[in-house]
């Protein structure tokens, strides 16, 4: 028995990779009732893993109009032409509508109107280095050898071919320009030719993107040695930002620069390393929490100052160590600016329509208290809110003349439709402001009002009633914190 040969087309680098297929592939697959079919082959190639470029233009070159099979009870396939209500071929204008092809004169997109049995289209390779397939609104085409095969679901590995055959049977396609090849197919044919197709296809893959990451580590490593100061004469360093104020919640990119003996410079915002460089900050905590889960305060060449965490001292000194060359130092200053709004948004705000589940606004302690700006001297407010648990939600600063906004009103009620009547509004949460005697002015806004009620319609002409406001109470007292 001859061993198969195979032609992977490397997409991106546009080079022919012979490879050998699989050793153990039969000549024959198992057939129904035991006997055997012959495996479909052409004179172009063995089954499994060619590049769906060529084998697309290898299908599209076969002839000027397609029969198509699809699979019935039994597992066996039914022939368009004969027991599909006469269905006659797909004429190639119609399976390659409005064929685009990339720089290569490679098909990387075409249009399948819908003639075929199937719905039609827009078809689009899947990847562009190693495509396994065309992906369309409805499903995928593979073109294997002189096939092309329509299945409704993802085919990536051998394992999915058994699936898709026994789960969506009925609406696996296949094209090929002789009906009378078709009528002596069947299903079991077609799986081995596709777990054939996509074994071969999973090590051009391999061997695609092995090659792609040589490619990136050979120009990382060229790019490393050009803007590495590693072995080059540094004679000093400094850290630049587009500004010397920090706020709470944002983040912030700083740059450093080394100075070369001949006068050149080595930027990390043109191509410099900052893991190069040790780099620490005083103020900050180590980390910060934020939607994403913790994060490093500082990381490379960014800040991320909480907004959870109060700054030690109103500033943020940046020092930064050259790895490379240890007794290049340099450092920069931050100032606080806590000149910005803050809103604290503990709205119930489920949509009235999505059907969610209740959600009651929760209750708000506010505690404020007076405090001067460690670099500046200006006059601060620092304010905790907690929840109704005790648990800090938020801790920040903001100038005495800064607005801050609690909000805690209730949910909405949902709208009446033809299974439900519309839904009352849910009350606002409460919120307690303890004011500590320090504090000689603020700007704190509030609002906790109640959830509007959903709207009644033909079926349910009630609407929901409007939820009542929480309270809001004042104390003055010293705070502990």
């Amino acid at each position: 028995m001859n061993k198969l040969s195979i032609v992977l087309l490397f997409g991106l680098m546009g080079a022919a990779v012979s490879a050998q297929s699989i050793s153990d592939l039969k000549n024959k697959v198992p057939g129904k009732s035991g006997q055997e079919q012959k495996q479909p082959t052409s004179s172009g190639g063995a089954i499994g893993g060619g590049s769906q470029f060529e084998m697309a233009e290898k299908f599209f070159a076969s002839a000027n109009a397609y029969h198509y099979t699809r699979c019935g009870s039994g597992a066996l396939f039914m022939v368009g032409s004969t027991m599909m209500g006469g269905g006659e071929p797909v004429k190639r204008d119609d399976f390659f509508a409005d064929v685009k092809r990339n720089e290569k004169n490679q098909i990387v997109e075409y249009r399948l109107y819908k003639s075929s049995g199937i719905e039609g289209g827009k078809y689009l390779t899947t990847d562009a280095a190693f495509p396994l397939c065309y992906k369309g609104n409805s499903g995928y085409m593979y073109f294997i050898e002189e096939y092309a095969i329509f299945t409704p679901q993802m085919v990536s590995t051998p394992s999915d071919v058994n699936s898709v055959f026994e789960t969506s049977c009925g609406n696996v396609t296949v094209f090929h320009r002789d009906a009378k090849t078709l009528k002596t197919m069947d299903s079991a044919t077609f799986k081995g030719m596709m777990r054939s197709y996509l074994a071969e296809a999973g090590k051009g893959v391999q061997m695609v993107r092995a090659s792609e990451k040589d490619a990136r580590d050979k120009a990382e490593a060229e790019k490393r040695a050009k803007y590495t100061t590693q072995g080059k004469q540094v004679t000093k360093i400094r850290v630049e930002a587009t500004t010397d104020k920090l706020q709470q919640g944002k983040t912030y990119a700083f740059t450093i620069i080394a100075t070369l003996k001949d006068g050149g410079e080595i930027s990390t915002a043109a191509g410099g390393y900052s893991d190069e460089y040790e780099i620490t900050a005083t103020g900050l905590p180590e980390f910060t929490n934020t939607g994403l889960g913790q994060m490093k305060t500082v990381s490379g060449g960014t800040i991320n100052v909480p907004m959870n965490d109060i700054v030690k001292g109103d500033k943020v000194v940046l020092s930064v160590k050259s790895k490379y060359h240890p007794t290049l130092t340099a450092t920069k200053t931050f100032t606080m600016d806590y000149s910005a709004p803050v809103t604290a948004d503990y709205n119930a705000n489920i949509t009235p329509n999505s059907g969610s589940s209740r959600t009651i606004a929760g209750s708000l302690r506010v505690e404020l208290k007076a405090v001067k700006h460690g670099v500046t001297g200006e006059n601060l407010l620092e304010y905790k809110i907690f929840n109704s648990k005790g648990n800090t939600l938020m801790h920040f600063r903001v100038n005495e003349t800064t607005a801050v906004n609690v909000e805690v009103c209730g949910q909405p009620g949902w709208n009446a439709d033809s299974k439900r009547p519309a839904q009352d509004g849910l009350d606002g949460g409460d919120i307690t402001i303890v004011i500590d005697p320090s504090v000689k002015s603020y700007v704190l806004n509030t609002k906790n009002t109640g959830g509007k009620g959903g709207k009644g319609n033909s079926t349910y002409a009630a609407s929901g009633r409007n939820g009542n406001p929480g309270r809001i109470e004042k104390i003055n007292q010293k705070v502990s914190f």
